[in-house]
């Protein structure tokens, strides 16, 4: 990915888990952000869900690929 796009892009990520029979969803959740709307792919998603924090995106694969899970600091 360019510099250009990778300073513009929002992500959003999500893990999803089932526990004790119910599945979860945890995602980044940034409570500083406004409750406001943003279009992504025709959806609107919380701007509080949304990071362009890419040091933040790459430990959360890291630490995914590593481990198999995410800690709850970094998906809550």
């Amino acid at each position: 990915m360019t510099n250009c796009l990778r300073k513009t892009l929002p992500v959003i990520i999500t893990l999803g888990e089932i526990l004790e029979d119910e599945y979860q969803v945890r995602t980044c959740w940034d409570t500083s952000k406004p409750d406001a709307g943003i279009m992504i792919l025709g959806d609107y998603w919380p701007a509080s869900q949304l990071t362009k924090n890419y040091d933040l995106v790459v430990r959360i694969f890291r630490e995914f690929f590593d481990t198999g899970n995410v800690s709850k600091e970094l998906l809550n």
